[in-house]
């Protein structure tokens, strides 16, 4: 079986966390907030990032494939997916590809209009699975920092 690279899992732990920090408090300000260039770049990561996770969605429920890599899609899923689960989002593969749908609109929307999008229960779902999704990478990380072995004593000089 395929393992990731312990590094290259931890930068990627680092980059969810440090984007699901930056997204969620965008996502939670007062519908019609005016968003600025930066706020916009943080939301288009997400919404690329939210796209995979959906490209995912469809090849693992439906056989479907798109224009994202493969390997890249499930992997998005696979990252999320505890999270989703844990938030009680999903019942069945139609209503996670449902709910998906919903949150790339409304992202969508508030990037074309540059605006926070008027009080929409997929930027609730959005903000609450940014939020899990940071408190689920920084736990893995403190766990899986915890376990280190400390470096043998030879090893010290």
């Amino acid at each position: 079986m395929y393992e990731r690279d312990p590094l290259a899992r931890d930068a990627e732990n680092f980059r969810f966390s440090l984007l699901s920090s930056a997204v969620e408090p965008i996502l939670t300000r007062r519908a019609d907030s005016v968003l600025n260039e930066e706020d916009l770049r943080k939301l288009g990561l997400a919404r690329d990032w939210l796209a995979d996770v959906m490209a995912g969605a469809r090849l693992i429920a439906k056989g479907q494939s798109s224009a994202v890599s493969p390997r890249r899609a499930v992997d998005a899923l696979v990252y999320v997916l505890s999270t989703l689960e844990a938030m009680a989002l999903i019942a069945t593969e139609d209503e996670l590809l449902d709910r998906l749908r919903g949150m790339l609109a409304a992202m969508d929307r508030c990037i074309q209009q540059k605006r926070v999008a008027a009080d929409e229960a997929p930027l609730r779902d959005m903000a609450a699975l940014f939020r899990g999704l940071n408190q689920s990478v920084l736990s893995d990380i403190k766990n899986r920092s915890a376990y280190r072995p400390a470096p043998a004593a030879a090893q010290l000089y």
